[in-house]
C-alpha cells in the first residue's frame, strides 16, 4: 500500500478493455526539452468568407451552405464511410478487406466561425445536443447501421481541416473496435456478476472522490483509475441509458 503522495509505479486493470494499464506518475519530473504549442490561438472572425462551414459560404463540392442561424448538419463532402462505398480491390488472403459502408456527416454547432463549445451560452449547447438525440434516433431506426459514432477532432495540433467549431457522426455497417471490446466487456460481467460494470465504476470513483471533477444530480465527470492518458476524462450519466437520445431533457 502507499499513500496518496507516493509516485505511482504500477499496473492497473482497465475493466471496460480487459487489459492493463501501467501507470508512471514519477515520470511527470522527467526533464522535458519539446515543442510547446501557444496558449491561445490568433482571433477569429465571427464569419470568414473563405470558410466552407460558415453560413452562405460554397463547400469544396460546389455546394453552398444556407443562411443556417442555429446547428447545421450535412453529409460529410470528402467522407471515410459512405453509402455506395467501391468494392475494394483484390489482394492476397492474408489481406482481407470489405467496404467501408455507412454515413458520416458534418455537424456546426453554430453559424458563428469564433465560438467553440465551451464559449456557447447554455441554450446553444441544448440544439447541438438536440441535434446528437435526433441524429442517434433517425440513423439508429437503419437496417444497415451497427454503430453510431459522434465526436469532435479540435486543433490544429491533431490536424483539423476547418478551425470552424463543428463536430462529425459516423453511422457504420460495423462497429468500432474499441466500442466492441468495452461492450464485451460489459456483457460478460453482467453474465458473471448480474451487475452493470460502468455503473460499478462510477460507484468506485465516487467512493475515492479523488478523481471527481464534476457531478450533480444528473451527471459525473472523473478522471478513471485506470486511464491510460493524462487528459482522460469519463464524462456519464448517472442514470443507465442505453444511447444519447435516451436521455431526458434535464440531464
Amino acid at each position: 500500500m502507499h499513500d496518496h503522495h507516493t509516485p505511482a509505479w504500477e499496473q492497473r486493470w482497465h475493466p471496460l478493455r480487459e487489459e492493463w494499464i501501467i501507470v508512471a506518475a514519477h515520470r511527470q519530473n522527467r526533464p522535458w526539452i519539446g515543442e510547446t504549442v501557444l496558449a491561445a490561438p490568433p482571433a477569429k472572425p465571427q464569419h470568414d468568407p473563405v470558410c466552407y462551414l460558415c453560413a452562405g459560404n460554397a463547400r469544396i463540392s460546389g455546394q453552398r451552405n444556407p443562411n443556417y442561424g442555429g446547428v447545421y448538419v450535412f453529409d460529410n463532402d470528402h467522407p471515410c464511410v459512405g453509402p455506395d462505398a467501391p468494392q475494394p480491390a483484390a489482394h492476397p488472403p492474408l489481406y482481407r478487406t470489405r467496404s467501408a459502408n455507412g454515413i458520416a456527416r458534418v455537424i456546426c454547432y453554430s453559424p458563428r466561425h469564433d465560438l467553440t463549445l465551451a464559449e456557447m451560452p447554455p441554450a446553444t449547447l441544448a440544439d447541438v445536443i438536440g441535434v446528437w438525440q435526433q441524429q442517434t434516433f433517425d440513423l439508429g431506426q437503419r437496417a444497415e447501421v451497427n454503430h453510431l459514432l459522434i465526436f469532435e477532432n479540435k486543433g490544429d495540433v491533431v490536424g483539423v481541416s476547418n478551425p470552424h467549431p463543428h463536430g462529425q457522426i459516423y453511422a457504420t455497417n460495423f462497429v468500432f473496435r474499441s466500442i466492441e471490446v468495452e461492450l464485451a466487456a460489459m456483457r460478460r460481467h453482467a453474465a458473471a456478476t448480474g451487475r452493470n460494470l460502468f455503473a460499478e465504476i462510477i460507484a468506485a470513483e465516487q467512493s475515492d472522490g479523488r478523481r471527481v471533477l464534476f457531478e450533480d444530480e444528473h451527471s459525473i465527470a472523473f478522471v478513471p483509475f485506470f486511464a491510460r492518458y493524462a487528459y482522460e476524462v469519463y464524462l456519464a450519466p448517472k442514470r443507465s441509458v442505453p444511447h444519447v437520445a435516451a436521455l431526458s431533457d434535464a440531464e
